[in-house]
């Protein structure tokens, strides 16, 4: 059974011209929502698939790699593999860019065509899977609070740039401002990860393998710290929540 989630007063994101979460919404064909319903599942499990191929696939076929994660750990993994003369940067780059980047606008786009089913709770179940209603409903409270620079924020630091970009679509940020923001931070993201990585490579050959390890394991935990001090907005949200629950029951 679909979650069921409490109606609230849709955000509205300031300088859109939609005019935020009131735009009306567009009535899809069904063809569109399913082709995106199974671009959503096939895309889970190419990710899912792509975790036990890291050791057979990133030395001699990484851009298969790449094409099934195009993920930061993924790009981080390139950068490394470019120090070490094991991968082109430029394939890296022209490759990595606008796969981390389509895989992003993709749920912009289903959140924007089953904007009614994820606020009302009822969404598919393979998309329920990937899109938590209680989780949609808190990151709306909180790119409405910090607007679109969540968006790049959540690109930069550890956080569900996709489930954000979901929320986004769902309840009306306009899409030229969402796609030219997150392009910026996409973008932004993908050079430091492959960055991150080609240091990491240099450390390495320079250093040997564990100040290397060392090195990988104070950036996760500074990005962490970013992705901490976002969620941190979250839990705040979540107390307001509650608190207004709690006045409105009284």
């Amino acid at each position: 059974m679909p979650m069921k989630i409490r109606s609230q007063q849709e955000p509205s994101f300031a300088g859109d011209a939609t005019g935020g979460g009131r735009a009306k919404q567009a009535d899809y064909p069904g063809w569109v929502k399913q082709s995106l319903l199974w671009l959503a599942v096939v895309r889970g499990l190419l990710a899912a698939v792509a975790v036990p191929l890291v050791p057979v696939l990133y030395r001699h076929h990484f851009e298969w790699l790449l094409v099934l994660r195009p993920a930061k750990e993924i790009l981080a993994i390139g950068g490394f593999m470019v120090r070490r003369g094991w991968v082109d940067l430029g394939l890296l780059v022209l490759l990595g860019t606008p796969l981390a980047l389509l895989g992003v606008w993709q749920f912009f786009w289903t959140g924007k065509v089953f904007a009614p089913a994820i606020k009302e709770g009822n969404l598919p179940r393979p998309l329920a899977r990937v899109l938590p209603a209680k989780r949609i409903r808190v990151l709306s409270r909180i790119l409405q609070k910090r607007g679109a620079s969540l968006v790049m924020l959540g690109r930069i630091a550890i956080f569900p740039s996709s489930l954000l970009a979901a929320t986004a679509g769902a309840f009306g940020m306009s899409t030229r401002r969402f796609l030219w923001i997150d392009a910026v931070g996409g973008v932004i993201s993908t050079v430091k990860a492959i960055a991150i990585g080609y240091l990491l490579g240099r450390t390495y050959e320079d250093a040997g393998f564990w100040v290397t390890v060392i090195g990988a394991v104070a950036l996760v935990v500074l990005l962490g710290l970013m992705g901490h001090y976002l969620h941190r907005d979250k839990s705040a949200v979540d107390r307001d929540g509650e608190a207004s629950g709690s006045s409105h029951s009284g």
